[in-house]
């Protein structure tokens, strides 16, 4: 929140340690307005334990685990070139919007092997894990990118 948020509080001096107060103020803001809703809604918080816990894929077997992750790899690889060809420094509109077609079939091309290969909603994986975080981060610098045209 900090690198990211362009409030203006410490000016042009931009040190890390400006950066980590303004990651604790900012994510603290963030929070509190859910914690409000939480206190205002009629959720009821023991629904929460009826839905499925996360777990490693210990029922996939060897074979099918190594699969998953040398699919996982390689999507990784893709997922990095795709945004280093068409989301790098010097950006167009038209390389942001093939940068955003592509990542979208990457990522359901991806998410199918993985159903393919026996892999569960719940299950958990540093690999998997790690490019789920990762194509959620490309999406965001696309999008982000699309929606803002000057050069910061």
């Amino acid at each position: 929140a900090g690198e990211v948020a362009c409030t203006g509080l410490h000016g042009a001096n931009r040190l890390a340690s400006n950066s980590l107060l303004e990651a604790l103020v900012f994510a603290q803001r963030a929070v509190e307005p859910s914690l409000d809703y939480m206190v205002r809604s009629n959720i009821d918080i023991d629904e929460s334990v009826k839905w499925p816990f996360p777990v490693v894929p210990t029922v996939l077997g060897v074979l099918q685990l190594s699969e998953v992750k040398h699919i996982t790899g390689l999507t990784r690889m893709k997922l990095q070139k795709i945004m280093w060809e068409y989301v790098g420094i010097v950006r167009s509109i038209d390389c942001l919007k093939i940068a955003e077609k592509s990542l979208a079939e990457l990522e359901l091309e991806w998410e199918d092997h993985l159903f393919r290969f026996g892999w569960r909603p719940y299950m958990v994986n540093l690999e998997v894990c790690e490019l789920r975080n990762l194509f959620s981060c490309a999406n965001l610098v696309v999008s982000s990118a699309l929606a803002r045209q000057e050069s910061r």
